[in-house]
């Protein structure tokens, strides 16, 4: 079974998932702010980006669970040519199927309370205070990473570093000013409802960008976007096995 991957296509299509879920969030601010129904039979909090449990967490936990996919091909790919990125690949892949998880069961959120309670009740930019452990870890991944991304094909190493700056701003940044603003005013006036809309956007956003660099890289450094699945010459005896009772039988 064959199929091919373009960079272009994919990015096409992640563009059009982001502008859809856009729409729906647009959609669902409407008919909040302007026609007066927050919660339109539940409908609203389904296509909030800020709500968690619902189709944006749903799309974004698929994308980075498709990231570690396809980065763990990549790593076989390394370790079948003999060339380096395998652990460096490896990495990526367990990371982004721990944001997944992290994603989809908003393991974040509930880290903030006993992480600002830690540090004694602080407020502010620091409200949500998991960007404090996340961002000591995205420190960490930085340096441990940077001589890989320099050594990164140029177009990939291009995109990486967007992918990157765009993610950080929406969940670090943007998630910092979000929480000041969350402790100091009214949550759901105008400016917040634009802060978080940006702020989702960037995350998935660089997301998409990012697996845009992945598939750059099969193409610069692997030579091709083609995936090949072969059966296992196990799974291929007992094919022709089954082959041959059906031809006995019939």
């Amino acid at each position: 079974m064959n199929f091919r991957i373009s960079p272009s296509k994919a990015a096409s299509a992640l563009f059009v998932g982001l502008t859809a879920l856009a729409l729906m969030h647009g959609a669902s601010v409407f008919v909040d702010r302007v026609l007066g129904h927050p919660r339109a039979f539940g409908l609203n909090a389904l296509f909030y980006l800020s709500a968690e449990d619902n189709v944006p967490t749903l799309y974004s936990s698929l994308l980075m669970w498709t990231i570690a996919a396809v980065a763990l091909a990549i790593a076989a790919a390394c370790r079948e040519r003999k060339i380096t990125g395998v652990v460096a690949w490896s990495g990526i892949a367990l990371l982004f199927v721990l944001l997944g998880i992290d994603e989809s069961a908003s393991l974040h959120e509930h880290l903030s309370e006993p992480v600002r309670h830690a540090l004694g009740d602080v407020g502010g930019l620091l409200y949500f205070a998991y960007i404090v452990p996340y961002g000591i870890a995205l420190a960490v991944l930085t340096a441990i990473y940077a001589p890989f991304v320099l050594g990164l094909p140029k177009r990939t190493r291009r995109k990486a570093v967007i992918a990157a700056i765009l993610y950080v701003t929406g969940a670090l940044v943007l998630e910092a000013v979000g929480g000041w603003h969350y402790e100091t005013m009214e949550v759901r006036d105008a400016p917040y409802i634009l802060m978080i809309t940006v702020e989702e956007l960037l995350e998935i956003g660089g997301l998409s960008v990012f697996l845009c660099a992945q598939l750059e890289y099969i193409v610069e450094r692997l030579g091709g976007g083609m995936i090949t699945v072969e059966a296992s010459p196990v799974a291929e005896a007992s094919c022709h096995t089954a082959h041959a009772r059906a031809s006995a039988l019939s």
